[in-house]
């Protein structure tokens, strides 16, 4: 089914609208018009029913391309709040050999707490 509009709209009363609709995410045409396609997409991408579906870039639509089946720890580490990656932890890790703490926290914007909790390994092991 060839689609001529992502003029899909969210329900603006909707408790996540502010998420999502408001800044202009939305699910491709192809999946909204025929659930049988995300069906489809969904097994033939690694769908379990311990996974939930995560765009791989967080501002983006839902669509083939930008979506993924994903475990609770990959979805946390994938939001628009979340500041930091794999790589800036580990070099957080790296900086912490010659900065303190205090200043790891303005370098990286992060509470004092990610700080210690990434450098203890508590977080993004």
């Amino acid at each position: 089914m060839a689609c001529e509009s992502w003029n899909i709209s969210w329900n603006i009363k909707n408790k996540d609208y502010y998420n999502y609709g408001a800044k202009g995410i939305i699910v491709c045409c192809d999946w909204f018009k025929n659930p049988d396609q995300f069906c489809k997409w969904s097994l033939e991408n690694g769908y379990k029913s311990v996974l939930t579906i995560d765009r791989v870039d967080s501002k983006g639509n839902y669509e083939p391309n930008n979506c993924r089946w994903a475990d609770a720890k990959i979805q946390g580490r994938n939001t628009s709040r979340n500041v930091l990656t794999m790589d800036l932890a580990n070099q957080m890790r790296k900086d912490k050999l010659t900065i303190s703490n205090n200043e790891l926290k303005e370098k990286y914007k992060v509470s004092y707490a990610t700080v210690c909790a990434v450098i203890n390994n508590k977080v993004w092991i």
